[in-house]
């Protein structure tokens, strides 16, 4: 394993401490996500893993929303939205809506130094390299998108699709030499279980 660059160390230490938060329902999991998320992109651009970029900026968005969402009305922690599950009209939307994701992304990652080329840059070739695993790097930027939406809106479902989407994170981080960043990714399958465990207690006591 080579050396590790400072940067990817804390990246690795915000983004795991994010997690742990989310799954007690602590609200501060977002400002650290934020923190995370910056780190975390500048080795995504150094690994040429560019689908990462667009989704690391929609990160920071749906941070800011969801550090209101779950605000209640004295702070604290997720008094502001309970916890709930998906329905099955949910599950039709959000599975649709990350397969024309992958497939829409994966294409223009496929092409995307012919498609710089198309808007103007000449030399993209020479300053972009083309896009590693495409239609994978494509498939984690989809369904990351939409699980994080879930994981604002507090449903309990997040957490078994972060389990698909880290076991592709694992073999894509690997095959590009972010072996801490794979690392991560299969911590996260064990957080992703402890956050819906968490989760679920909290779908019981509101049911009683």
């Amino acid at each position: 394993m080579p050396a590790l660059h400072p940067i990817e160390i804390f990246a690795v230490l915000f983004l795991l401490a994010y997690v742990v938060l989310a799954a007690r329902e602590s609200r501060w999991c977002w400002p650290v996500s934020i923190i995370g998320v910056v780190l975390y992109s500048i080795q995504a651009i150094k690994v040429q893993l560019y689908g990462e970029i667009p989704l690391q900026l929609y990160y920071v968005l749906v941070s800011v929303y969801a550090w209101f969402a779950w605000k209640g009305k004295k702070g604290g922690k997720g008094k502001g939205l309970a916890v709930s599950r998906m329905n099955s009209r949910q599950w039709l939307l959000f599975l649709g809506s990350g397969a024309a994701l992958t497939l829409v992304y994966g294409y223009f990652l496929a092409h995307i130094v012919e498609s710089a080329q198309f808007l103007g840059w000449e030399n993209a070739p020479r300053y972009l390299p083309p896009s590693a695993y495409p239609y994978a790097d494509a498939f984690t930027t989809a369904f990351s998108f939409l699980a994080t939406w879930l994981q604002a809106r507090k449903k309990i479902e997040n957490w078994l699709i972060w389990l698909f989407v880290d076991s592709v994170y694992i073999a894509l981080w690997s095959l590009r030499g972010g072996y801490f960043f794979a690392l991560l990714s299969l911590l996260y399958l064990g957080l992703s279980v402890y956050g819906y465990l968490e989760w679920q207690k909290s779908l019981k006591q509101k049911a009683l």
